[in-house]
């Protein structure tokens, strides 16, 4: 008997011992990001991780997805990746990155893996001008196209602005950022100094609509998509239009549906595959409304605004 029941607390602990060790694979396997180029899944025999919050993947997908030429120096451990008009090179264990012969500091080195060399992602797209999104939900990295730079200063002026990373120690002295700025936020751009764009963001329709300073601020090029695509908005943006006419919309909490006016801003507090999580005027409850019921649009991010 005594041996019988030790064979099976023996059994016992090696099942517990394979399950968890096939959640722990589930669990990591979760956590490693798709890359999307151009709306379009990337393939690869090698899985991109992440690295201190960087996505790190292997130069193959550089040279084959975004179309430029990567060199490999072992001698040096130098990667070079270069197109027509533009040379980027980083080296293994490095936290820089050398574009044209300006030095810029990584946060994340470029590594060896299972003899594949691995370079953080946004960097090298960002360096080629490419609009780089990081959806935090779902763990998907973005590239959606070539940045849109204006020749002059002016030529800002009056576009939109989606708010793509925050660099905290930006806001200083008197460039000072919006209050409450978030990753996901719409702004229109008012005037460019220099590295900074002094913008005013979107405020749903609802509330006041007086000059609030706290709604107005600068905030880094670099952190910035000008002129965001619907496709880019429907991403990570926190604002969203609800269409003309009466909307439904359901109760989050003791899920009621009932209709709302449409033609109106409305902050995002969640986003699902097919619906949002929206707030409501006048201290309602968060409702639910369908996807289908929204516009991402610029030409619907007009009005609204306190210039």
């Amino acid at each position: 008997m005594r041996r019988l029941e030790m064979k099976r607390r023996f059994t016992l602990l090696i099942a517990m011992v394979m399950l968890l060790t096939a959640m722990a694979t589930n669990v990591f396997a979760s956590s490693d990001p798709n890359i999307y180029i151009h709306n379009q899944i990337v393939k690869t025999d090698v899985v991109p991780f992440i690295k201190n919050e960087r996505t790190m993947v292997p130069l193959r997908i550089i040279s084959e997805n975004l179309g430029y030429n990567v060199q490999w120096n072992q001698k040096k451990q130098e990667v070079k990746v270069s197109d027509r008009n533009l040379e980027v090179k980083l080296y293994i264990g490095k936290k820089e990155i050398i574009n044209n012969n300006h030095k810029e500091v990584l946060d994340v080195a470029p590594l060896i893996k299972n003899d594949r060399t691995f370079v953080p992602l946004r960097c090298i797209a960002e360096a080629f001008n490419q609009v780089v999104i990081w959806d935090q939900k779902a763990r998907n990295v973005h590239i959606t196209r070539e940045k849109d730079i204006p020749s002059n200063k002016n030529d800002y002026i009056g576009r939109f602005v989606l708010i793509n990373s925050i660099d905290v120690s930006s806001s200083k002295g008197d460039k000072k950022s919006p209050e409450s700025l978030r990753i996901g936020d719409v702004g229109l751009i008012l005037k460019s100094e220099g590295d900074y764009l002094y913008i005013d963001l979107i405020k749903p329709q609802g509330e006041a609509t007086e000059d609030w300073s706290f709604a107005k601020g600068y905030v880094l090029k670099k952190d910035c998509i000008l002129n965001p695509r619907p496709n880019e908005l429907d991403l990570i943006s926190n604002v969203c239009r609800l269409k003309n006419g009466q909307i439904k919309v359901q109760d989050s909490i003791n899920g009621e549906t009932y209709e709302v006016d449409g033609n109106r801003f409305a902050n995002i507090k969640r986003k699902e595959k097919n619906q949002l999580l929206i707030e409501m005027p006048g201290g309602a409850n968060s409702a639910w409304v369908s996807k289908n019921d929204v516009d991402f649009g610029l030409e619907y991010f007009t009005g609204n605004l306190n210039n």
